[in-house]
């Protein structure tokens, strides 16, 4: 796999966190019911900042002119 497919993985791995999927609702309510730490508001924020600032296109490519 090279480095344009793995950027592409992971944009598409950004899209699904955004979607609203039931596989991705259940998985969010698992999260919250096993651990008391976690809320709803704490994981729809962290996961939609993985989603905004870390799997874009563009970020992952500025990231990675560093290596």
């Amino acid at each position: 796999m090279d480095l344009a497919q793995r950027i592409q993985l992971m944009d598409q791995l950004g899209r699904y966190l955004s979607s609203n999927s039931q596989e991705l609702a259940d998985v969010k309510d698992r999260a919250v019911r096993q651990n008391a730490w976690f809320t709803n508001e704490f994981v729809e924020v962290a996961i939609n900042n993985i989603q905004t600032e870390f799997l874009q296109p563009t970020l992952l490519q500025q990231w990675l002119e560093n290596y």
